[in-house]
């Protein structure tokens, strides 16, 4: 019971770096931000692409249903399992010591750098995360996905109330 108490906190900090990570990769896949896996830690690093349409920004995005950020949440841990694994396997392939060189779904150029392993790897892994935001976001929508990322960045209140949903649901 103590030691469950202890390590809350610390899986409290991991799924909600990992939430914000699966769901940013998700932007990146369904939408042309691009999104990279770091060389150094299981984060993302932002960069640009163009689009043919402006990128939507919090202001002109309609308000999320309580039914979106369940949606939301349940396709973050359905991610989770797959982005860790991901990153392990690369890491196994490329070395302990060496690090993870920038992944971007978005980005054939940062996919085809990358050894034929490690490419079958992220293309994988895209190709997945995709699927899972289009089974809680069918039909075309799976654009809000994206949305509520975005939203999440700028509204403190909506983050929180996807980070108890993520605790909630993994209980």
């Amino acid at each position: 019971m103590m030691s469950s108490y202890r390590f809350q906190p610390y899986l409290h900090h991991i799924w909600l770096r990992s939430f914000l990570v699966v769901g940013l990769t998700a932007i990146g896949w369904l939408s042309g931000v691009t999104l990279e896996l770091s060389r150094d830690t299981p984060k993302l690093v932002f960069g640009s692409s163009i689009q043919a349409q402006p990128t939507p920004t919090p202001s002109n995005l309609a308000p999320v249903t309580t039914a979106e950020i369940n949606n939301y949440a349940l396709a973050v841990l359905k991610m989770e399992p797959l982005r860790q694994s991901a990153y392990q396997s690369i890491k196994q392939l490329i070395g302990p010591d060496e690090q993870i060189p920038d992944i971007t779904c978005h980005n054939l150029a940062s996919i085809n750098a990358l050894s034929l392993e490690v490419q079958e790897i992220a293309q994988d892994f895209c190709k997945k995360s995709s699927e899972i935001v289009k089974t809680y976001f069918p039909e075309g929508e799976a654009v809000r996905f994206n949305e509520i990322t975005i939203l999440i960045e700028e509204n403190q209140n909506l983050r929180e109330q996807i980070r108890t949903t993520l605790l909630l649901l993994q209980q």
